[in-house]
């Protein structure tokens, strides 16, 4: 998806099947201003992976996905990112940003969230 869509909603179950399982996510956002609202992310690798500004993830749930939010980081700038009021339960890790190459984050807003069950850990930010 590359544009100022809304997902609101959606249930994206059981995807785990892939070439190569990295590949395998619920949502793929590369550009665009997305708003994902009111959905179910449910046994995917990625609940979401995000390589887009100017998003919103609202009021969702991520369970037992590998990562529910992934962020990583492509040598690009992220920016004016929310998540908030989503639940994340079952996940090894609730939701990952990293910055940990040439890319630059700013402005990312993580509220009024749960994170529940986790494996491994709720939040990780890599820098």
């Amino acid at each position: 998806m590359n544009s100022q869509s809304i997902i609101d909603s959606v249930q994206f179950l059981e995807n785990k099947i892939s070439t190569v399982s990295l590949e395998a996510k619920g949502v793929y956002i590369q550009g665009g201003s997305p708003e994902i609202k009111n959905s179910v992310l449910k046994n995917n690798y990625y609940g979401i992976t995000l390589y887009a500004s100017n998003s919103l993830v609202e009021d969702s749930r991520f369970e037992s996905s590998t990562i529910g939010v992934n962020m990583p980081d492509v040598s690009g700038v992220f920016s004016n990112i929310t998540i908030k009021n989503d639940i994340f339960s079952g996940n090894p890790t609730g939701i990952l940003l990293s910055e940990t190459g040439t890319g630059t984050a700013s402005n990312i807003t993580i509220i009024q969230n749960v994170i529940s069950n986790s494996f491994s850990l709720g939040i990780l930010l890599l820098q």
